[in-house]
């Protein structure tokens, strides 16, 4: 009716009570989009039923439904979790290029050292202090990877919350 779907389901009991539940879709104009689909219950008896609404889901898929809304809006995905993944990939992109970054500047300068040293000694000398420097730098590589992390969870743990 109206554009309005509603699935009814439930009991009526021989001594005049009932216990149906009415899951109701709503047209997306009728709500702007934000809302379609209510839960309603309907207990109680014939001459005194007693509906309530399942506010609290409804509540939910309204808020999602307005974020996804703006996402849309905003960078052209609807989909939240696809949106948490595009950043996600970023993050994780982002730390593992300032890594490799690192890890380059390390080896050049590592190649540096041992070019200008003279002498076995000093070769080797250069060779172990360049090694130190690579491998600092590698360490730093998955100190980033671990924080891009950290940022991807945090950004897991807003997305949650909504």
């Amino acid at each position: 009716m109206g554009g309005v779907v509603m699935n009814l389901s439930g009991s009526t009991g021989l001594d005049s009570t009932i216990d149906y539940v009415a899951n109701i879709k709503l047209p997306a104009k009728a709500t702007g989009g934000v809302l379609s689909n209510v839960k309603a219950n309907i207990g109680g008896n014939f001459s005194s039923p007693k509906i309530t609404l399942d506010i609290k889901e409804a509540a939910k898929e309204a808020a999602t439904n307005a974020i996804n809304q703006q996402l849309q809006k905003h960078t052209g995905s609807a989909d939240l979790n696809e949106e948490f993944e595009k950043q996600a990939a970023k993050i994780r992109e982002e730390a593992a290029s300032a890594g490799k970054k690192l890890i380059a500047e390390a080896q050049k300068q590592r190649a540096a050292m041992v070019g200008k040293a003279s002498g076995a000694l000093g070769k080797l000398a250069a060779e172990k202090s360049g090694d130190a420097l690579v491998k600092a730098a590698e360490k730093q590589a998955a100190n980033l990877q671990t924080e891009a992390e950290k940022q991807v969870e945090k950004l897991r743990a807003k997305l949650s919350e909504q």
